[in-house]
């Protein structure tokens, strides 16, 4: 699955932060937010044993790339 924007992009030097928590980049002066939001995201990914992956222009947009392996059993177990 791949998720693209046009948007203000991501500063070279913030990309290998971004997965951290309360990271906020550079640009963070133009958007508002605490710095959790992708943090989750990595998280939730991980607990289904994927993987998401950025690459990003500044100025030009952000492009996400999210790989979940289908029937794949995840990193937990529960019962609903």
């Amino acid at each position: 699955m791949q998720f693209t924007d046009q948007g203000i992009g991501i500063e070279s030097d913030d990309l290998p932060h971004i997965f951290e928590p309360f990271y906020r980049g550079k640009n963070s002066v133009v958007t508002r937010g605490h710095g959790i939001g992708l943090t989750l995201v990595e998280k939730i990914i991980n607990l289904h044993n994927g993987f998401i992956e950025v690459k990003s222009e500044t100025g030009k947009g952000s492009t996400f790339v999210v790989k979940i392996p289908s029937g794949n059993q995840s990193k937990f177990d529960f019962a609903l």
